[in-house]
């Protein structure tokens, strides 16, 4: 995917001028040696990074200072990471569209020590670092004494966990470093302890059966999909299914539980726990399938 030398030129220039008042004389230093001191790293890099003239513009607006960069050290960057975490050429084009500052992180200082932290700390073997560094590339920017530790050592208190389970929790929501303790995870499951009644024990297997709670907002996901399930079968079977099941929070109240609840309820089928579970749950062949029975059922019923 080789830049058009003019329309490369032209992009880049164009992220410039919007820069100018970050990057200082970069401007100035572009527009006199573009072609001898940094077409070639820009070039490799586009090459390397599967990246056309806007999303390597765009990656120069994301991070202007890796142009103060060799072309050497940001192939030794890149070989690097490709090697240490496993990456194909696409997985590493997407860690560096997401966190295009990893290019200019010390590998000595910066990425070796963090993964070293991260894999003893996580319990985590390379496949695991390789996996959290493919879904939350993020994780590089977060300081280990100010981010990590602390919100490890604090979801540990809040959740009542051991390493173990902690580790757990965090291979399945990585994203989890990137939430506020005051502003998200806090209120987030206090909002779910009161709501679902649930003492510290449960409130916690509740997190560590479906840590993608933490992700959902309250006003506009938790509380009306819980008002679908209550409105069904009651407060307490509602707080039941939840607290034994909370993947049914997860499931679209628009696409799936309206429509399905309308199609039983038409059908004159009864709503209990069992039927909304099935709504819920059941994929789209056992869906139909599933309807085709109940609505054979009773016409028998109907039949007698």
């Amino acid at each position: 995917m080789s830049a058009s030398p003019h329309g490369f030129q032209d992009s880049i220039h164009e992220a410039v001028l919007r820069l100018t008042p970050m990057v200082g004389g970069l401007a100035q230093l572009l527009g006199s040696k573009m072609e001898e001191e940094f077409e070639p790293t820009l070039v490799w890099l586009q090459g390397k990074l599967k990246l056309d003239d806007a999303g390597l513009s765009k990656l120069f607006e994301k991070y202007p200072s890796f142009l103060g960069l060799s072309p050497e050290s940001h192939k030794e960057r890149v070989a690097w990471l490709q090697k240490r975490l496993d990456m194909d050429d696409q997985s590493l084009s997407k860690l560096v569209k997401t966190l295009p500052h990893v290019l200019g992180y010390s590998i000595d200082d910066n990425l070796e020590p963090k993964l070293a932290w991260l894999k003893a700390r996580l319990k985590l073997d390379d496949r695991g670092i390789s996996k959290l560094a493919k879904t939350t590339p993020k994780v590089f920017s977060y300081s280990i004494d100010d981010n990590l530790e602390p919100k490890l050592a604090w979801l540990k208190a809040r959740l009542e966990l051991d390493d173990r389970s902690i580790s757990k929790l965090v291979k399945r929501l990585a994203h989890v470093f990137s939430y506020s303790i005051d502003d998200n995870l806090e209120p987030k499951l206090s909002w779910l302890q009161l709501r679902l009644s649930l003492g510290n024990k449960r409130l916690s297997l509740v997190a560590q059966r479906m840590p993608q709670l933490l992700c959902c907002n309250i006003e506009t996901n938790l509380e009306p999909t819980m008002k679908f399930y209550e409105d069904c079968v009651g407060s307490d079977a509602m707080t039941a299914m939840i607290a034994t099941s909370p993947s049914l929070i997860t499931f679209s109240l628009e696409k799936r539980l309206k429509p399905r609840l309308a199609v039983c309820q038409e059908a004159g089928i009864p709503i209990d726990t069992a039927t909304v579970k099935r709504i819920a749950k059941y994929t789209e062949d056992d869906w139909s399938s599933g309807m085709a029975f109940q609505k054979r059922k009773l016409l028998k019923q109907q039949q007698l």
